[in-house]
């Protein structure tokens, strides 16, 4: 087990892990230590959104934490790469939410792209974090065996 090596960092925890810092770091996230299965459909994705709105528990994200040469962290996802890709694309407005999207409180928030939101909505989003579990100094072995286990 390697449980003496993981940490989980819950959003208050860190609040600099918001989804702008998640924004602002995508450079630095390798996505391929694991390959998902195709991408989610607009309704799929809109509910994500609509989660995240309405700050509903979404699952972890799994990554694994390391530094490179310049002591710059280096960040790979081993689970949830579809919703941080959702996250992603909707605030670069890459898609308009579903058009059966419930509404936010008393407000239409089907069809709109992030930037077509009103700015509290931008702003509660930009506040929301993904809970990430970092799994630090593992070896490749071990992260293999973890994406094992976050399949049963």
């Amino acid at each position: 087990m390697i449980e003496t090596k993981n940490e989980i960092w819950a959003c208050w925890l860190l609040p600099r892990r918001n989804l702008r810092w998640l924004k602002d770091k995508w450079h630095l996230i390798n996505f391929d230590l694991k390959k998902e299965s195709g991408k989610w459909d607009e309704y799929k994705q809109s509910m994500l959104i609509h989660s995240i709105i309405y700050g509903y528990q979404v699952p972890p994200i799994y990554w694994v934490e390391n530094k490179t040469k310049n002591l710059e962290y280096w960040y790979g996802v081993i689970d949830g790469r579809q919703r941080m890709d959702t996250v992603n694309d909707y605030l670069n407005d890459k898609f308009a939410l579903h058009v059966n999207t419930p509404m936010y409180l008393n407000e239409e928030i089907a069809g709109k792209m992030f930037s077509e939101l009103n700015s509290d909505i931008q702003n509660k989003m930009y506040a929301w974090c993904f809970d990430i579990v970092f799994l630090r100094n593992i070896t490749e072995d071990e992260i293999k065996e973890q994406i094992l286990r976050l399949e049963l």
